[in-house]
């Protein structure tokens, strides 16, 4: 604390911030990187870190705090491939596969990426199965009440 007070201008905070996302204390990060002076960094690496202290938990706020970071700096891979995650989250798949898929053309060699589209892909066609058999047994249950002895 003395050497944040003998060196202001480097504003500490984001250093505090970030720190607290590695250790997973993300209500600390939060409130460290909420109290960051943003004119004082040039490289525009807050929202970033804000984002990480979001995620999972508030996916909204992840995804408010990416589009501001992916604005000034579009092909930045640690942000295109986290509000993939996010997107994936909130039952976005489209758009996240999109996220991932640029991610590939940025760097082809991105596991994350690789890896993450994989994941996305293999959920998606379960979830296209798991709604394809809930189709068939709601179809049997009704062909079932019409091939009863009953009188309707």
């Amino acid at each position: 604390m003395e050497f944040e007070r003998e060196n202001e201008a480097l504003d500490c905070c984001y250093f505090w911030g970030s720190y607290y996302n590695r250790i997973s204390q993300k209500d600390s990060a939060r409130t460290a990187l909420l109290n960051c002076a943003e004119e004082r960094f040039s490289e525009n690496r807050i929202p970033l870190e804000l984002a990480r202290a979001y995620y999972p938990g508030k996916t909204d706020s992840v995804l408010f705090y990416l589009d501001h970071f992916l604005s000034e700096k579009p092909d930045n891979m640690a942000a295109i491939i986290l509000k993939a995650k996010a997107l994936e989250r909130n039952g976005f798949y489209a758009q996240s596969r999109t996220c991932y898929e640029t991610a590939i053309k940025i760097d082809s060699t991105s596991a994350l990426a690789l890896d993450g589209l994989n994941n996305l892909e293999r959920k998606v066609a379960y979830l296209r199965l798991i709604k394809r058999k809930e189709s068939v047994r709601r179809d049997l249950d009704t062909l079932k009440s019409l091939n009863s002895k009953e009188i309707n």
